[in-house]
């Protein structure tokens, strides 16, 4: 890979707007060296960091970019080529970290205020847009992970318990082992169970949890160290959404739909549009906009295949809601028909 370009396509990569061919090239670019990894571990870190704080609000980002890219292109015999017309909106800020981080490394600073290690887990993975992957733990429990979700395995994973960190979606086929409880921590929830077949959603961008069960039991408490009774349970074939107070909104039996995306099924029941537009983000890398709140409540009951392109989804929509849509790049607006 061309020097220029890996930053560009690490950038491109965290954010999860990588392309395919930009992932295969990252991930064997991440291989060739213990250096390249250790680098790559560094920035995943420092891209986490500013995810929860946001550090470099107020600092000219492209300025800062288009500087230490200069610096750290200086004495190349090849041309340096500024590499911001390749990123976009969080991208710029998000690479002005990595970038910062970067020429410290190389310059000898200490990172000390940036590396900061996370004593609650040692093994992080993570799918990009439109990405399933399918992983075994040590314990031989399997694990699904959804487009555009992260899964931290916690440090003492298999010692008194089997602890993970969800973020996104995730089907979990755990390993029956009934001295080691196996726990998924979710927005403000943990799941409980000891051997069973179950999925767990929690997106940062929505505050509910939802969690189905395909085989066995589990038990469904609010995260808090203190909490003494049992919590909610659930059996096979159960659904059940909770909101941010851990409190019950909807609960159904059924959950062949909610899971159906481990096959590349896009199953949509009643959903309102804006809903709907968020379950596409983490198939398609695009974003959407309404012309007006109503058109965003729409409700939609159908079905996709993420083998769809997405301009027929995007016809398929329009022609079900009776709206119309504009396209500009990566950006679809939905209007009212006229």
């Amino acid at each position: 890979m061309e020097p220029d370009n890996i930053y560009n396509y690490l950038a491109k990569y965290l954010a999860g707007e990588a392309t395919s061919q930009e992932r295969k090239q990252v991930e064997l670019w991440i291989k060739e060296s213990r250096e390249n990894k250790r680098i790559y571990q560094l920035l995943e870190r420092v891209w986490e960091i500013e995810e929860a704080a946001s550090p470099l609000d107020g600092i000219n980002v492209e300025e800062v970019l288009e500087d230490t890219h200069q610096k750290l292109s200086a004495g190349s015999k090849k041309d340096s080529h500024s590499f911001l017309p390749f990123l976009n909106g969080n991208a710029i800020k998000y690479a002005a970290a990595a970038v910062l981080v970067l020429g410290a490394i190389l310059s000898g600073v200490l990172l000390t205020q940036f590396y900061v290690k996370n004593s609650q887990s040692e093994l992080v993975y993570r799918t990009q847009i439109g990405e399933v992957k399918e992983f075994t733990l040590r314990d031989h429990s399997i694990v699904t992970l959804a487009p555009k979700s992260r899964l931290e395995i916690g440090e003492e994973f298999n010692k008194n318990a089997r602890e993970v960190y969800l973020q996104g979606e995730a089907v979990f086929e755990v390993q029956s082992d009934t001295t080691k409880p196996f726990l998924v921590n979710a927005g403000k929830s943990v799941t409980r169970v000891l051997g069973t077949r179950f999925g767990v959603e929690a997106y940062s961008d929505d505050s509910r949890v939802s969690v189905f069960v395909e085989e066995g039991n589990v038990s469904v408490n609010e995260m808090n160290p203190n909490a003494k009774e049992l919590g909610i349970i659930l059996s096979k074939g159960d659904y059940a959404r909770f909101d941010e107070a851990m409190k019950i909104i909807e609960r159904d039996t059924g959950v062949a739909q909610f899971l159906s995306w481990r096959e590349g099924t896009i199953n949509l029941d009643g959903e309102s549009l804006y809903k709907v537009t968020q379950r596409l983000k983490r198939w398609y890398p695009v974003e959407f906009e309404f012309q007006n709140t109503e058109i965003s409540t729409f409700r939609l009951t159908t079905e996709f295949s993420s083998t769809q392109s997405l301009e027929d989804i995007l016809e398929a929509i329009a022609l079900a809601l009776d709206i119309d849509y504009k396209r500009d790049d990566q950006k679809i607006l939905f209007t009212q028909n006229k």
